[in-house]
C-alpha cells in the first residue's frame, strides 16, 4: 500500500511538472550573427502570433516540449522541442534558390 501511494504521488509531481509553462529566450541570427529582426515564431497547437523584436530577441512561454519553429522569409525554418527554461539562439541558414538566371 505504502508503495502504491509513493508511485501515484510521484507521478502526479512528474504530471504538474510538465503542465507548468516555461520560458525560452534567445535571438535569432542569420549564419554569420547578424540579428533577424520580426522572426516569426510558431507554437503547435496555438493560434498565438508571436515575433521576435526589432534585434531579433524574443522571450516566449511554452509548454514543455512544445514543437516550436522559426520563420523567416528566405530562411529555411528551424524546429525545436525545449524541455526547461532556457536562453536559445536560433541560428537560421539561406534557402538555396530555384531561380535560373535567364539569358
Amino acid at each position: 500500500m505504502r508503495a502504491s501511494v509513493a508511485f501515484v504521488l510521484s507521478m502526479l509531481a512528474s504530471v504538474s511538472i510538465y503542465a507548468k509553462d516555461i520560458s525560452i529566450y534567445g535571438e535569432a541570427v542569420d549564419s554569420i550573427g547578424n540579428p533577424l529582426a520580426y522572426t516569426d515564431i510558431l507554437l503547435k497547437g496555438s493560434n498565438l502570433k508571436i515575433m521576435s523584436d526589432a534585434s531579433g530577441k524574443f522571450d516566449v512561454k511554452v509548454k514543455p516540449l512544445q514543437r516550436i519553429t522559426f520563420l523567416w522569409c528566405n530562411y529555411k525554418p528551424v524546429r525545436t522541442r525545449i524541455m526547461r527554461s532556457r536562453e536559445v539562439k536560433v541560428v537560421m541558414s539561406i534557402k538555396k534558390s530555384s531561380i535560373t538566371k535567364i539569358k
